[in-house]
């Protein structure tokens, strides 16, 4: 650009400069036209007349005839810079649009291809695999051994209730998405640590451990109100990609007639370290509350659970796939960290 703008500089002082030269031409047609008129010969003429007449006149004339190709090479000189520059801005906003174009077609071409998938039992699609997504996701059904969670009142305990659904949601997850790596922090009733904080270590560790970009906390809470229902989402209120998969998990939910949605929480009001400590795109789905009958009902059938996971699977799948080339995130110590450093 740099070179660009000098060739236009240099190419308007020559226009400059051969604009006085014509000036200096014209003032001699007015003294003599007719040697202008007569043609080559006359020209001839007009240089001597000149001569005779004054030096200055004489210099005019030695003058006249580069003066017309130095204004010629001039104009074609800006004209050359200008189609240099004009080409330079076309180049820019071809290469923008071509990016812009790039992002719609990749984003149409996850649109096309999902509207030509083949689809599950419950109507989600189930992609074959290209390689282009590949993403590790990391499903933490919580609790395990001697840590019951919460219970029911008919003696339903959280820990088995989120393990089921944990395999349910990895089955589901494979089958519609063949290029996702889905992991289990827990495949059977085990606590993976001696104590709440070093279980919770221990399933933060596990994140690390599998370099997971995606970890779905299961659990099934209780709740004093026993008329209180439906399924709540907790995560990191500067996660964007969170928030996208939590929406589409509420709007699958609806699809398939879940439990009501309690809404979305955020870490910062509802402290979970699983959560705000993870290095990757973390939520907890909380499935319903235990306390509610209706709830309990809906955690108990197998067939509503089947088709809960279904729904569940589908999000995170479209989560990765309408978001080619996402970043990862890091959570906030990790970003306090790295200030500092």
């Amino acid at each position: 650009m740099a070179k660009q703008k000098l060739k236009l500089k240099r190419s308007a002082a020559a226009v400059l400069y051969g604009l006085g030269l014509l000036a200096v031409t014209t003032a001699l047609y007015a003294l003599f036209p007719s040697a202008f008129e007569n043609g080559k010969n006359a020209q001839t003429s007009f240089t001597t007349a000149a001569l005779a007449q004054s030096p200055q006149n004489a210099d005019a004339a030695s003058s006249s005839s580069s003066s017309d190709r130095s204004s010629a090479q001039a104009l074609e000189g800006l004209s050359s810079a200008e189609t240099e520059v004009s080409a330079s801005s076309d180049s820019a906003d071809a290469a923008s649009t071509q990016t812009g174009s790039e992002t719609s077609e990749t984003l149409e071409e996850t649109a096309r291809k999902a509207a030509a998938s083949s689809k599950d039992d419950y109507g989600f699609a189930i992609r074959e695999a290209d390689g282009q997504n590949a993403k590790t996701i990391l499903i933490d059904a919580g609790h395990g051994g001697s840590d019951l969670g919460d219970g029911a009142k008919d003696g339903s305990q959280e820990k088995n209730i989120v393990l089921d659904y944990a395999k349910k949601l990895k089955a589901h997850l494979e089958k519609q998405n063949p290029d996702l790596h889905v992991v289990l922090t827990r495949e059977d009733d085990t606590r993976l640590g001696s104590n709440d904080w070093n279980d919770t270590a221990a399933r933060i560790q596990k994140q690390e451990d599998v370099q997971a970009d995606y970890v779905i906390s299961l659990h099934a809470h209780a709740s004093d109100d026993p008329s209180a229902s439906g399924f709540q989402i907790i995560l990191n209120d500067d996660d964007d990609m969170a928030k996208d998969l939590a929406s589409r998990i509420v709007e699958n939910f609806a699809t398939v007639s879940w439990l009501p949605d309690r809404g979305i929480v955020f870490t910062r009001d509802y402290p979970l370290q699983m959560i705000s400590m993870s290095n990757a795109h973390a939520i907890e789905l909380d499935l319903g509350l235990l306390s509610s009958d209706t709830d309990l009902s809906y955690l108990k059938d197998s067939a509503r659970l089947e088709q809960s996971a279904a729904a569940a699977a589908a999000a995170i799948s479209d989560t990765i796939l309408y978001n080619p080339g996402a970043p990862g995130y890091a959570s906030r110590q990790k970003q306090n960290a790295a200030s500092r450093s």
